[in-house]
Parts: structure tokens; sequence; C-alpha cells
């Protein structure tokens, strides 16, 4: 391949890999992974009188605070709550929608703090608490034993993101000391470089692989969380009816969400594609140094020269050796003549 070929394929693979950078930091940043609402156009009916009045009045509650006409957006760090509101205008009444961000956060306890930690008031606490000063409803026990985390897989979504975002500008770097190295010799040779450039892509290839994976499969994760967790601790009390009321519920519930994966994963499904094209364009190319080429140039320079003037040598010892032949003394033998007696 050609020095100019070489350059052209890096300095994609550079600007492939800054876009992949760029579309990563964004998603790590932005709450739009995923959208969860009701469908509008589903009207199956969660509960019915087959379901415990107690579980009937959680459920219920939970529909109220935190379903009603509501859209969820989440983020690797925020879950925000669009809703409408009326307003009355005169004689007219009109609706407006308004947003609350919060932290993307599940209660977290010990089972057998369950009674204490586990409400509606809580599951919501633990999103909008630092933007809301009102914890009246929550006991000052509730307070201090009950905590509040990142669910599991937003938390390892969150160092994977953070590794692939260093692991692209580790890998930019590379590719900048490959394009400087074919205007100066460095102290590690392009095949080194080329080795570490490669590294750096599987890696980011993997990380965005396990991100997206993890982002699929736990799409509805705390949307069910609460009836969920509901559900894990009757079947550890062994209160299996309960416990199969619950499973009933969720398998409801399931059928009337409507989730759509955000702009944020669809950047992150970009910058794996980015990040795999770059991958490809940079493996590809090894990169003479230049000094290399000139040395090169230089040596086959003299050999054409020391070339020329042994042919132009034998060519003149070979006309020398002609003329030298062609100018030789011929001796001539001569009698002398002959008188008759």
């Amino acid at each position: 391949m050609s020095r100019k070929s070489a350059r052209l394929f890096v300095l994609l693979s550079i600007l492939l890999s800054l876009l992949a950078f760029i579309f990563n930091i964004i998603a790590l940043l932005s709450p739009y992974w995923k959208f969860v609402r009701l469908h509008p156009q589903q009207n199956l009916q969660i509960i019915d009188n087959h379901i415990d009045p107690l579980i009937r009045a959680e459920v219920e509650k939970f529909f109220d605070l935190m379903h009603h006409r509501d859209t969820h957006y989440f983020g690797l760090y925020k879950h925000c709550l669009q809703y409408t509101t009326p307003k009355k205008l005169l004689n007219t009444v009109s609706s407006s929608q308004q947003t609350k961000c919060g932290h993307n956060y599940v209660p977290v306890f010990n089972d057998n703090d369950f009674e204490i930690c586990h409400s509606v008031e809580r599951h919501r606490y633990c999103i909008f608490h630092s933007t809301s000063t009102d914890d009246s409803e929550l006991s000052q026990e509730s307070l201090a034993k009950c905590q509040c985390n990142s669910p599991n897989y937003i938390s390892v979504s969150k160092v994977l993101l953070t590794l692939t975002i260093i692991f692209l500008s580790i890998g930019i770097l590379i590719n900048i000391l490959r394009l400087w190295s074919m205007k100066q010799k460095l102290l590690i040779n392009d095949i080194q470089l080329r080795l570490l450039s490669i590294i750096s892509s599987l890696f980011i290839i993997l990380f965005s692989i396990i991100i997206i994976t993890y982002q699929n499969s736990n799409k509805k994760y705390e949307t069910l969380e609460f009836f969920d967790s509901l559900r894990r601790h009757y079947s550890r009390i062994q209160i299996y009816k309960f416990s199969n009321h619950l499973t009933t519920i969720i398998e409801r519930f399931e059928q009337i969400l409507d989730i759509k994966l955000g702009s944020s994963f669809m950047l992150v499904t970009f910058g794996l594609s980015f990040a795999f094209i770059a991958f490809l364009l940079s493996a590809v190319v090894e990169i003479k140094p230049l000094k290399l080429t000139v040395t090169t140039n230089k040596n086959s320079k003299s050999n054409e020269y020391q070339n020329h003037n042994q042919t132009m040598f034998i060519n003149h010892h070979s006309t020398t050796n002609h003329n030298h032949t062609n100018s030789t003394y011929i001796p001539q033998i001569r009698y002398p003549k002959q008188t008759k007696v």
C-alpha cells in the first residue's frame, strides 16, 4: 500500500473513532436510553376480584403515583417523568406538559427491613429525593435503614461506557502517533502501535456489545422492580398465594407497557459500528518510516550509479580491446628476388 493510501486510511480511522467518542459521551450523560408508558390503546384490566385485596391496594397506589398518564424516560444517571397538568383559562380548560427529573435509583434494603423500606412512597422518594424536600410520608426509621442505589445493570453499563470512552481516546492518540511516524522517527515502531490500536479497538467493541445487550435485556427492570421485589419477598416467606397473584399482575402489566429504545441507545449502537469500521481501517494499514524509505531510495540510486559505472567501464574496456586488436602489427614475409644464372 502506498504512503498516501495508508495516510488516508488512518485519517478515516481517526475521524470515525472521534465520532464514536462524541456519541458515547452524549449517551453517557443523556437520559434517553428508553421511553416507558402505558399503551394508550390497550384496555387490559390488570387487577380483578381474584387478586387479594392487599395486593390490589398496592397496585392501585402504584399506578396512581407512578403511571397515571405519564411517560418515563431513563438514562444511566437520570430518571425523568413527563406528565400533563390541566390549566384553567377563563371558561376553557387546557393542558400543558411538564418534565421532572431525578435519579435512576431504586430502593435497596435487607429482607428483614422489607416492611419498612418497600412502599410506593419510598420508590418515588429514591427517584426525586434530590429535587424535593417533602419526605413527610416516610418515617425516620425508613430514612435511616433504607438506601437508594442504581440498578446493578446501570452501574455495570456506566463503568463499561466510561472504559469505552477511555479506550476510544487511547485509540485516537495511537493513530495520531502513527501519522506522526510518517514524518519523524519514533522510539516505538508502527507494528507495536498497530498492535496497541487493535487491542484497544477489541476492548471498545466488546464493551459496547455488553452495554447494548445489558440495556436491551433489562429495559423493563425499573418499571417492574416494584412488583418483582414484592413477588420475591412473598416467595421467600412462602406465601405462595400472594406470589402467584403478583406473577399474574406482572404478566398483565407487561402486555400494556409501551417501551421504546431511545436516542442514547442508538448513539451507542452507531458508536459500535463506527469503532468496528475504524478498527478494520487501522488494522490493515502498515506504515513504513520515512527515513527508511529515503535510505532505500538512496541505496537504489547508488546501486544504479554503480551499475552504470560498471557498464560504462565494461563498454570502454571492450572498445579498447577491439581497437587494440585492429591496430596489432602483423609481420609480412618477403622473399628476395632471384636472378637467373
